[in-house]
């Protein structure tokens, strides 16, 4: 937890490519916790429940109505709406994910280097976060997530 919204310019950039993209739950972005969670995770009408106080994710879930990447924030306990980015990932391919968080805590996210949304009051500004990627499986089949690079930057 070492990055903080309020200091300006918050980005954090990352590729991944899943094997399989069934049965399962993946979250790209930052997180206030470091504990072994899942910050969010959608359901039936693309319903959010989030695990995190404050995050901004971009989050695909096989369990929730439209299977493809969600552009999320949580403020204070507070969930945005989800913003849906009319892309599903496909297995075994790379894709690119960005989000930029300004100091008042305004999140834009870009999959692939192209616009998905922009989410005001995305995230708590004065809250520490840290960097999240991670897939689960939602059945007993094993998921094989590769992660070419996080990057995380803020200004100082």
């Amino acid at each position: 937890l070492n990055v903080q919204a309020s200091n300006g310019n918050l980005v954090f950039e990352t590729r991944i490519k899943v094997d399989v993209i069934t049965s399962v739950i993946i979250n790209v972005g930052l997180t206030d916790t470091s504990a072994l969670e899942i910050p969010f995770e959608l359901g039936a009408a693309d319903a959010i429940t989030s695990t995190a106080t404050d995050a901004v994710c971009f989050v695909f879930d096989t369990g929730a109505a439209t299977d493809n990447w969600h552009a999320i924030g949580v403020k204070n306990n507070t969930d945005t709406a989800a913003t849906n980015s009319g892309s599903a990932p496909v297995a075994a391919t790379w894709q690119k994910f960005r989000i930029e968080v300004d100091s008042n805590g305004t999140a834009t996210f870009l999959l692939n280097d192209k616009y998905v949304a922009k989410l005001a009051n995305a995230v708590t500004v004065g809250t520490d976060l840290t960097p999240v990627v991670v897939v689960v499986a939602d059945n007993t089949t094993s998921k094989l997530l590769h992660v070419d690079y996080v990057h995380v930057s803020v200004d100082r």
